[in-house]
């Protein structure tokens, strides 16, 4: 909808705006009022993969912004619970949702016109994201099941 009110580039500046702002505003719920409840009832690896997140908090919410693995709401409240810091989160939301956002957009502004160039770049764009996230979840996956075995 934004590439159809406002164009490509305003309607992608303006969606980077209003999702990164949203997506914060669920984070800071979920860390005022969930964080101190959840550390203490943690069990002690649980408690070990939260200071992984502390400590990897930008690397871990940018490739899952990317590779959007986790729906993106409930990877707000998530990395709310979790130890990944407040400037972290912000930024890597911030940069991990600009690809998506850019061809979603693009596609958007150009719905009226479906044999455009930019119409088939965007939904190439789209399809491309969409392969990209299915083979570093089966990435992902299969470092896992190596790493329990």
């Amino acid at each position: 909808m934004a590439g159809a009110l406002f164009g490509a580039v305003w309607g992608t500046v303006l969606t980077v705006i209003g999702a990164t702002a949203g997506a914060t505003v669920a984070f800071v719920v979920a860390r005022r009022l969930g964080r101190t409840r959840l550390r203490r009832r943690l069990p002690a690896r649980a408690e070990r993969f939260d200071g992984w997140l502390s400590r990897r908090g930008f690397v871990a919410v940018l490739y899952l912004r990317l590779v959007p693995a986790v729906p993106f709401n409930a990877l707000n409240y998530i990395a709310g619970l979790s130890g990944v810091r407040g400037s972290d989160y912000v930024v890597a939301t911030a940069l991990g949702i600009v690809p998506g956002t850019i061809a979603f957009v693009a596609l958007g502004d150009a719905l009226g016109r479906p044999r455009s160039a930019q119409f088939l770049i965007a939904l190439g764009s789209i399809v491309v994201l969409a392969l990209i996230a299915t083979l570093a979840d089966r990435a992902r996956q299969s470092r896992e099941s190596r790493t329990t075995a």
